[in-house]
């Protein structure tokens, strides 16, 4: 059986989507340091980002409103099997 390697902690499927949310998150103008551990924070639950902005004496409000989304929608897919997901929603899995 092969199992998925793991980095600090991070699934390797979330670690390679670490820098996806991180490109999106630079795209909406915020700075690297939030970009990288807001997506970290958001994919792989590590805990409170770094810098002022959302680190351990900050929080997200002062993040513009569709930095929110992403980042919800990125802790939705590090936190959710997907495909046990699709599994249940498949007719194939249902029939048997």
């Amino acid at each position: 059986m092969v199992r998925p390697s793991r980095y600090c902690g991070i699934n390797q499927r979330r670690h390679e989507d670490v820098p996806v949310v991180a490109s999106v998150l630079a795209l909406l103008r915020l700075d690297l340091t939030t970009s990288l551990s807001g997506a970290a924070t958001a994919l792989a639950n590590v805990g409170p980002g770094l810098g002022d902005t959302i680190g351990p004496a900050g929080n997200f409000q002062p993040l513009p409103d569709a930095a929110k989304w992403v980042l919800m929608m990125a802790m939705l897919l590090g936190r959710l099997e997907l495909l046990s997901v699709f599994v249940m929603f498949s007719p194939q899995f249902w029939r048997n």
